[in-house]
């Protein structure tokens, strides 16, 4: 699901079934029931019978094909959440960690007492059916995976094994582990597309896809006062189609609204942004340009006209700052963490009702706020001499550099962005909005003439 902070726990972690018990108690209930009521629904799953069964089905819909065989074995929840603690402790520098978490409360992203890496064990070890491993080249199944939920969480992360197999997902992640929005917006190719090519398999298996391709599509259209591309495109995004602001209840309780947000993004809005590239591109059966070229922004993935139209953000990287300062933390907020930033609200489509779709001729970015996102850098500098015998600096500053549209759109986001972080310091200079927090009052001013010059 994200940056170097657990960018493969994304790809480990991508299959959402059913909802979080931690969020939802009922739902255990329900599952116990459904459990009894349908014959083999409680089987011990075999796990490599289960991948024999399902892989071609995944390599005829996605149009790839498996290089190498891939292996299957069954884990405990406890297993699972060990798993998730050792990817954290692998990806993500404790020093980094900890200043992301300041960067995260500075901006309300994260609330004054929360931890950001006990919100990551809990939302990841509770919503994992399954996941794909890139080191071992293998398929986990969770032992108390309902054999029913099976084939749909097999189904999605053998496509991720197939991605890997094709393009190695190492070496096609690179260095998007160091900046959180070009990791979101990698991860909504990933598991958009995961989504797409297991809701085709779902289609052809149940007869769905014949009867649309029959002309169901446009009787079911006429029935329902629609057009049929939209059944059509209902159809083909699944479950991933609900996903939208009051998705929230699918989380364990206080999941904060950004890691929400980031969370759900890749399923709902970004299997809009590769559902919609295939409908277009046919004979791109695999959808590989969106791998060969992948989108480098969530404003891209919001707006696919962006990606195509090769959108470059500015402010890609920080300029240089005090002497003496180092930056122990450097990254994007990005269109989709400017929003929860600038409203609180965990949506992943960022207030855009038509995020992630395809040929909308009349999106009017002037609606939605902080929608003319041009570009950002968060970036956490620390005195380079902490106290003797301690590993916490004796002062750091954080600046948030942002560039929007026009000026008038700055006004609005330093509006909305004042009313929600009281503390720190403001700037606007045109469609350039700064801020600094922690900045010692003798150095102020040397501050903002060196973030000026970014």
């Amino acid at each position: 699901m994200m940056s170097k902070r657990w960018t493969w726990l994304f790809v480990a972690f991508g299959a959402l079934w059913a909802a979080s018990a931690a969020a939802q108690p009922e739902v255990e209930e329900l599952l116990d029931e459904l459990r009894g009521m349908l014959p083999g629904a409680a089987q011990t799953l075999d796990p490599a019978a289960a991948v024999a069964a399902e892989l071609p089905r995944v390599e005829a819909a996605s149009g790839l094909k498996a290089i190498r065989p891939v292996g299957a074995r069954l884990i405990d929840r406890d297993g699972a959440a060990a798993h998730v603690a050792a990817l954290i402790d692998e990806q993500v520098p404790p020093a980094r960690l900890a200043a992301m978490e300041a960067a995260w409360r500075t901006l309300g992203l994260l609330p004054a007492d929360g931890s950001l890496r006990a919100a990551i064990e809990q939302l990841y070890s509770s919503q994992a059916g399954g996941f794909y491993d890139p080191k071992a080249g293998e398929m986990v199944l969770l032992e108390d995976l309902p054999a029913m939920f099976a084939p749909s969480v097999l189904r999605h992360e053998l496509v991720h094994a197939l991605q890997d197999q094709t393009w190695g997902l190492g070496a096609w992640l690179g260095d998007a582990a160091l900046d959180e929005d070009r990791a979101a917006a990698r991860q909504a190719v990933l598991e958009g597309h995961a989504v797409s090519m297991a809701n085709r398999v779902h289609l052809t298996e149940s007869g769905l896809g014949a009867v649309l391709a029959d002309g169901g599509a446009e009787s079911l259209a006429e029935l329902l006062g629609v057009e049929p591309s939209e059944v059509r495109e209902l159809a083909e995004l699944g479950d991933s189609a609900t996903l939208g602001a009051d998705s929230g209840s699918l989380l364990p309780a206080g999941t904060p609204p950004a890691l929400a947000a980031q969370l759900l993004f890749p399923y709902s809005t970004g299997a809009a942004f590769v559902g919609g590239y295939l409908r277009a591109h046919p004979a791109d059966v695999a959808g590989r340009a969106l791998f060969d070229r992948p989108p480098e922004t969530t404003a891209e993935v919001l707006d696919p006209a962006r990606w195509s139209a090769g959108f470059q953000a500015t402010l890609a990287q920080p300029g240089t700052f005090l002497p003496d300062y180092s930056a122990v933390y450097d990254s994007a907020l990005g269109r989709l963490l400017c929003w929860v930033l600038l409203t609180g609200q965990a949506d992943p489509s960022a207030g855009d009702p038509f995020g992630g779709r395809w040929g909308v001729p009349d999106r009017d970015r002037s609606v939605v706020l902080g929608s003319g996102w041009r570009g950002d850098r968060v970036v956490v500098y620390e005195d380079p001499a902490p106290t003797p015998g301690t590993s916490v600096p004796d002062s750091q500053i954080l600046v948030w550099v942002s560039d929007w549209r026009d000026d008038d759109e700055a006004r609005r986001v330093a509006a909305a962005a004042s009313r929600r972080i009281r503390q720190g310091h403001w700037n606007r200079r045109g469609s350039r909005l700064i801020y600094v927090s922690g900045v010692p009052p003798d150095e102020r001013a040397a501050a903002l003439a060196a973030v000026l010059g970014w």
